[in-house]
């Protein structure tokens, strides 16, 4: 997969791309463009392997092979859950003192579902990724807007410096809120469990909150 990745976006045209040929001598900023097109593609790709994503499973099937009780259980042992939209990544390459691959993002907070974190806060986390390529250096990229539900349990080593959140280490999970398996799993608790039911009536002055069905079966 990758190889094709390679040989699609360092092709010379479209031409090229169709015919699965490669340039022998791309000028510089052509080389220069691609580099970045490369870097993107690579660190999506690590993204996408690192971070499992449950949008092929279907919802009932999801309910019954133990997904919903691991949700269940971050509800439970977790005192933040969030839902956040990541705006910016970072990508640190492995090296002789941290020999994993580091993957930083940057995010919004656009709710609180539990915990003392506020709307418009920003929180940086990191994604450790073992076996990482070293092809390129330390770089900086903006995400278009990745929609996610954030589970932390404070530890009292995160910090906040210039109004961001800073977390340590990868004692965090979660899931994008789009097409995932545990984002319909959780609408169904957002109704039921008592821990985020009482958080919802809190918030609407002692009514339960009217939130969109589920496409769960019961």
């Amino acid at each position: 997969m990758i190889l094709t990745a390679f040989r699609f976006i360092f092709a010379k045209n479209a031409n090229d791309k169709a015919a699965g040929q490669i340039p022998m001598l791309p000028s510089t900023n052509e080389l220069f463009d691609r580099k970045k097109i490369m870097k993107r593609f690579l660190i999506t790709l690590l993204a996408s392997l690192q971070i499992t994503s449950f949008a092929d499973i279907p919802p009932d099937e999801a309910k019954r092979n133990g997904m919903q009780e691991t949700l269940q259980n971050y509800i439970k042992h977790n005192k933040v859950i969030a839902d956040i939209c990541v705006y910016e990544q970072e990508w640190i390459p492995p090296s002789k003192p941290f020999p994993k691959g580091q993957l930083i993002q940057r995010a919004v907070i656009t709710h609180v579902h539990i915990g003392p974190w506020k709307v418009g806060q920003r929180i940086e986390y990191v994604h450790y990724i073992e076996d990482a390529p070293r092809f390129f250096g330390r770089f900086t990229s903006t995400v278009p807007g990745l929609l996610k539900t954030f589970f932390y349990d404070p530890d009292g080593s995160e910090t906040n410096q210039e109004g961001v959140i800073k977390i340590e280490g990868d004692g965090h999970w979660g899931f994008r809120r789009i097409e995932d398996a545990f984002a319909q799993l959780f609408a169904l608790e957002l109704e039921s469990n008592p821990k985020l039911k009482y958080k919802s009536e809190q918030d609407g002055g002692g009514q339960p909150a009217t939130r969109p069905e589920s496409k769960l079966p019961s």
